[in-house]
Parts: C-alpha cells; structure tokens; sequence
C-alpha cells in the first residue's frame, strides 16, 4: 500500500493505477489521475491491520495549502489494493 501512495505523491498515477486504483476507482484510469488534481501531497496513517483489512487516515495536502482529511479501510491482497472504503472527514 506505501507503494500506491508513493507513486500518487510522485505523481505517476500510471503506476498508481496498476497497484489498486483500477480496483478502486470505479471509472477509466483518467479518472483516478483527475481525483487527484489540486493534491500536493497524500499522507497516509495506517491505524491497524487486520487480514487484508488496513484501517488507515488521509490527510491530502492541497495545492493552496489546504488540507482534506479521510479515513476508511483498504483491502489489500497479494500487494495490490483491491477494494476501499475511504470517506470524508
């Protein structure tokens, strides 16, 4: 999962497409490079693992400063993200 947010924060959603967000996304990879426009920066907090179950926190730094703040689960298998729950706080 570290790798997803590394590939965001360096802005290569291509590989960040190909480690979950295809799964996770529910649209075209232009999608998911969209949802991602206006973010500097994603900083991920895992609370707790259970399983393939990852219990995490998002604090999305925007471009203007601002922050945006998330939280939900990630299910990860064999590496990749295969599903998520991921909500505004």
């Amino acid at each position: 999962m570290k790798s997803y947010f590394d590939a965001i924060n360096a802005a290569d959603y291509r590989q960040a497409w190909e480690l979950g967000g295809k799964n996770i996304q529910g649209g075209p990879y232009e999608s998911l490079e969209k949802s991602f426009e206006g973010t500097a920066n994603e900083s991920v907090t895992i609370n707790s693992v259970n399983g393939e179950t990852v219990e995490v926190e998002l604090d999305a730094t925007q471009t203007d400063g601002t922050h945006r703040h998330f939280a939900g689960t990630y299910t990860v298998r064999d590496g990749a993200i295969v599903a998520a729950d991921i909500h505004s706080q």
